[in-house]
Formats: C-alpha cells, sequence, structure tokens
C-alpha cells in the first residue's frame, strides 16, 4: 500500500475515535475532543480553501495558456 493510503486510513480513525468521544462520552475529556474537532474543521476548510483558489488560479493560467497557443 501506498504510505498515503495508510496515512488517510490511520487519520480516519483517530478521527472517528475523537468523534465518538466528542458525542457519546460525557467525561471532561469530551470537551477536549469537541475542540479538537474544531480546531481540525477551521484548519480542513482553511486547506480546502487555499487548495480551490490555487487549482483556480491554475486553471486560470492554463486557459490562458490554451488561448494563447490557439491564437499563436
Amino acid at each position: 500500500m501506498d504510505f498515503a493510503v495508510l496515512a488517510a486510513i490511520g487519520f480516519g480513525i483517530v478521527f472517528l475515535w475523537i468523534s465518538a468521544i466528542a458525542v457519546i462520552s460525557e467525561k471532561p475529556q469530551a470537551r477536549v475532543a469537541r475542540a479538537l474537532l474544531a480546531s481540525g474543521g477551521v484548519v480542513a476548510g482553511a486547506w480546502v480553501t487555499s487548495a480551490s483558489a490555487g487549482m483556480t488560479e491554475y486553471g486560470d493560467v492554463s486557459l490562458v495558456l490554451t488561448l494563447l497557443r490557439s491564437f499563436g
């Protein structure tokens, strides 16, 4: 297996474990788990936004290059 696949599986397991603690548990650790999920959501949202912006910029550059090739 590729390292990225193993990392994604490991991340998924940890995410599910933290989610279960945050939802089910009434212990003080649940507060920490909820904070981790919230901060993880903010980080993931920022990453997705920057990744999509980068893809948009790449798409714009690709479009300009395609137009230049077709006219030049």
